[in-house]
């Protein structure tokens, strides 16, 4: 009982004459007074400091003093003690994960190379194959065996972005990074000059748009990918695409606004993850947004979605500002 009043208080205890005090309850005991001192770490009791003597008003104040600093002495070393083997402990799990983390980059890279060389050998065959094929019939009038070629040089076409698809998200974390200031009104119009966008999709800047210290490389991937995304899915007559950004406390928000079909919410985190696409978008390899993803990871960053089926989309995103 005392034990646990000192340890709910946090306080020391001195007992002149012990068993007068109704909380004593070993009555055979010859003991006359009694310390208490708790041990504490970081507020909490971890322990106790406890003496006893045959007289009665053995213990001073004096003498307390000299206990307490010897319990906080006490305490300081097994804090120390502590945190050493938990820094131990950390220390060889960092060691783990950078082993583990390295043996995950080196089969990433085995498999970049083998979907850069043993299944694009095959794939420029498969190209080349269907030419001459397409050369032999091109007198023949069957239109049905025209269209069958036709649609097996999309499916190699396909297959080719897939696979560069997955080149470019295997290896975006593995590019030399080299940050400096980009000016991203000149990166975006620069962009809109470049990449092809349809008679009927309007592309505007509606802010000026900031700069961004970050690697040029990556940021263009990213604008490139949300761009290209937008005007290629874009089905309206009079198609629209807005790019913008805010400022924010310690990041840039930028948007990418479309008029297009619009995305379903319950699609919102899928098409971020590899591979997945939407079924009425079958033409796309599901690799654009999630080297989108990775890219914004990588700078601490987030991405989300506002849409609705049938009313457009708007991807935001943060970058920070330093």
């Amino acid at each position: 009982k005392i034990a646990n009043d000192v340890i709910k208080k946090s306080n020391s205890i001195i007992i002149n004459d012990l068993h007068n005090d109704k909380r004593y309850t070993k009555e055979n005991e010859t003991y006359g007074s009694m310390i208490f001192i708790p041990i504490i770490i970081k507020k909490h009791v971890i322990g106790l400091l406890y003496s006893k003597h045959s007289n009665k008003n053995f213990f001073s104040s004096h003498l307390s003093k000299t206990l307490t600093t010897i319990t906080n002495l006490a305490a300081v070393k097994l804090e120390s003690a502590t945190n050493l083997k938990l820094l131990i402990e950390t220390g060889n799990k960092n060691k783990e994960l950078v082993k583990n983390l390295q043996r995950s980059n080196k089969e990433l890279d085995d498999f970049a190379h083998v979907v850069s060389h043993d299944l694009k050998s095959p794939l420029r065959n498969m190209n080349a194959l269907t030419s001459w094929i397409q050369e032999e019939i091109e007198d023949n009038e069957n239109d049905s065996i025209k269209e069958n070629i036709q649609m097996l040089f999309n499916q190699i076409d396909k297959m080719d972005h897939l696979i560069n698809g997955i080149l470019k998200y295997a290896r975006i974390d593995q590019v030399n990074s080299v940050n400096r200031k980009i000016n991203i009104q000149n990166l975006v119009e620069n962009l809109i000059k470049t990449i092809y966008i349809p008679k009927h999709v309007t592309v505007h800047i509606n802010s000026k748009l900031p700069l961004i210290k970050m690697d040029k490389f990556r940021l263009h991937q990213l604008f490139q990918n949300l761009l290209s995304n937008a005007i290629k899915y874009c089905d309206k007559n009079n198609g629209f695409v807005t790019v913008g950004a805010t400022e924010e406390n310690t990041c840039w928000k930028f948007y990418i606004k479309d008029n297009g079909p619009g995305i379903p919410e319950k699609y919102h985190d899928k098409v971020f993850k590899i591979f997945k696409t939407l079924k009425d978008f079958n033409s796309s390899t599901g690799v654009g947004l999630s080297i989108v993803k990775k890219i914004i990871d990588m700078h601490d960053g987030k991405i989300w979605i506002d849409s609705k089926d049938q009313k457009g989309t708007t991807f935001y995103f943060t970058l920070p500002k330093q």
